[in-house]
């Protein structure tokens, strides 16, 4: 008898069901009591899933594979196949589903939709109340697994504010750039007109006054600034304080508690690869060229790939809310 036929038979379920058209990696260990499910998203794309794992009478939570943050997650289902846990997975991102201890939840949300569209918010746990965090205005109906279903309406929510031109932009010297101009809007370097800057590899340093108003800063939200796309890393600083180095996407920043109503200071830092540059040398003779390599295996100059600070950069308020 095949080995699957015989699970099925004994009604061993596979450890852990995914969507069929997710391109998601996974690992599962244990150490202890605790298991450990590790996803990645190996597409270009975002992936809403539904993993079903096969687990009992344990209350998930969701670790931050980047920065380690960990959230008691109330979203999520009892089957009698497993732990059903709604995700939702950037490009290229991934999470680590922890589960440890018995559920703190007992009453999870196993859907939550916006004007009937099924959704897939951050839910935590606080004091035993589950809280969402939202980032869209619209009427919510939140299910929960016992059948309760509770609608409201959330209309406050400040829309996305464009942070727009001119940038002051400064260029490491000696690399072909000018040593500073002015963007009156965001573009890719690589099409930039001035060959210094569509060949340039380096790092350069973008500045910017922030005027936000006073309407962005509220209690129970956060104040989120996304880059965009960027070529390709970035550092941020706003009002001086530095939130490190972003390299994957979303290229967002949490600055609550920083930003101010008014004026801000806003400086993000893009490096990007050296490919552009050794695109760039292929059009000068060997003892004109910026970098000497040992055999520059690309030919064509005009390949050349997106570079710098590209956007569109977005402030955006995300809303806590308990239902």
């Amino acid at each position: 008898m095949p080995l699957d036929q015989v699970l099925e038979d004994l009604g061993t379920h596979p450890d852990m069901v995914l969507d069929s058209h997710a391109q998601i990696h996974w690992i599962h260990r244990s150490a202890g009591t605790v298991d450990i499910y590790f996803l990645s998203n190996q597409s270009d794309g975002t992936e809403r899933i539904n993993p079903v794992f096969r687990l009992k009478n344990k209350q998930p939570e969701c670790w931050d594979a980047v920065d380690g943050s960990v959230r008691e997650t109330a979203f999520f289902e009892v089957t009698e196949e497993g732990i059903r846990v709604p995700l939702e997975l950037s490009p290229r991102a991934s999470v680590f589903v922890v589960f440890r201890e018995a559920p703190a939840t007992k009453d999870p949300l196993v859907k939550v939709t916006r004007d009937g569209e099924d959704v897939i918010p951050q839910t935590i746990m606080d004091d035993g109340n589950i809280r969402l965090s939202l980032r869209q205005n619209g009427r919510y109906s939140l299910h929960s697994m016992q059948g309760r279903i509770k609608t409201f309406a959330v209309g406050d929510i400040p829309e996305p504010i464009e942070v727009k031109g001119p940038w002051d932009i400064s260029f490491a010297p000696g690399w072909g750039a000018p040593a500073s101009t002015r963007f009156d809007s965001l573009i890719n370097w690589a099409k930039a007109k001035d060959p210094g800057i569509r060949y340039y590899s380096g790092t350069a340093v973008y500045n910017k006054e922030l005027d936000l108003p006073g309407s962005l800063i509220a209690e129970d939200c956060r104040i989120i600034l996304d880059l965009g796309k960027v070529g390709n890393i970035a550092g941020v600083k706003v009002n001086g304080k530095a939130f490190g180095n972003f390299w994957h996407l979303p290229m967002e920043v949490d600055i609550t508690g920083v930003a101010r109503p008014g004026k801000n200071d806003l400086e993000i830092t893009v490096t990007n690869t050296w490919h552009n540059r050794l695109m760039g040398d292929i059009k000068y003779p060997e003892q004109a060229r910026t970098w000497l390599v040992t055999d520059l295996f690309y030919k064509n100059p005009d390949w050349l790939v997106p570079s710098g600070l590209i956007g569109p950069v977005l402030v955006k308020v995300e809303q806590t809310i308990q239902p």
